[in-house]
């Protein structure tokens, strides 16, 4: 009976992960255990912590209570860690760890991703970054195909997945750098050094919003209007006077905005699936 009740306890929990990543419940059905086999290919973009696996990732169980996880070539997991800064690499494991005694034991489903279950456990069972004692983050995944900031959207790669706290960490310490040039290029002809300043003192309708992505990661920036003819730079950018978010599957994703020496960058998020929307 206590297996029982502590089975139900994790069932609740992973229907409120399923709320929360696919704003919708699924029917588990017989898929809360892993597959028979000792590996598979994720055919699907799939949840693990509060960001997604994109489809192709090559899952290997190591143990009942662990498994390990290999990105297809073009993606990298985001590592950070306070002292040592951010890393980079393909191949990441997640494991089931129990406070009691018993092991607890790594469950996946296709819309709810991975997660645990109570089993034997007579504690409580953590999910965490496998692989023994360590300080990094896991934070999300990055395409790194390219490592260049584009605009045209033709040329936007497969999207990565950031979780709340990966997106704080890849703007100040990603692609900062390649953000700034741009700006310092945009308002190389104005009065102004950055958008709070532009917008404080003219408005609103003084700037343009331009639809960037960088290793597969889009947001938005507000720019000086600009000249069609004589701005080429910008001529093929998704460009407009706002900027908004849409979810799939019935999600309300949250439009945020981080600003970086008064330069305010605008993405989506409490949403794992969605679009960020640059409209007139």
């Amino acid at each position: 009976m206590k297996n029982k009740l502590l089975f139900s306890a994790a069932l609740v929990a992973a229907l409120f992960a399923a709320t929360f990543y696919g704003c919708q419940n699924e029917d588990l059905g017989d898929q809360m255990d892993l597959k028979e086999q000792n590996s598979f290919v994720l055919e699907q973009e799939t949840p693990l912590y509060d960001f997604l696996l994109p489809p192709g990732t090559k899952v290997t169980q190591i143990s009942a209570s662990q498994v390990h996880f290999e990105l297809p070539e073009e993606y990298v997991f985001l590592r950070y860690d306070p002292n040592e800064g951010v890393e980079f690499g393909r191949e990441e494991s997640y494991a089931c760890t129990c406070s009691g005694d018993n092991p607890c034991t790594v469950f996946h489903h296709p819309d709810l991703g991975f997660g645990c279950l109570q089993g034997d456990c007579s504690g409580t069972c953590t999910g965490k970054r496998g692989g023994g004692p360590n300080t990094k983050q896991v934070l999300g995944v990055l395409n790194a195909s390219s490592e260049h900031l584009i605009g045209e959207r033709k040329e936007f790669l497969n999207p990565g997945s950031l979780s709340k706290q990966g997106y704080d960490i890849f703007f100040e310490q990603v692609v900062k750098e390649e953000l700034m040039e741009l700006v310092e290029f945009a308002y190389s002809g104005s009065a102004y050094k950055n958008s709070s300043d532009l917008i404080a003192k003219e408005g609103e309708q003084s700037v343009t919003y331009v639809k960037l992505q960088y290793m597969g990661i889009s947001f938005a920036i507000a720019v000086p209007n600009f000249d069609e003819v004589k701005d080429k730079q910008f001529i093929n950018f998704e460009a407009g006077s706002r900027v908004s978010c849409t979810g799939s599957n019935g999600c309300t994703c949250k439009l945020e905005k981080t600003c970086i020496l008064g330069n305010c960058i605008h993405y989506c998020n409490e949403c794992t699936t969605s679009t960020l929307v640059v409209e007139e």
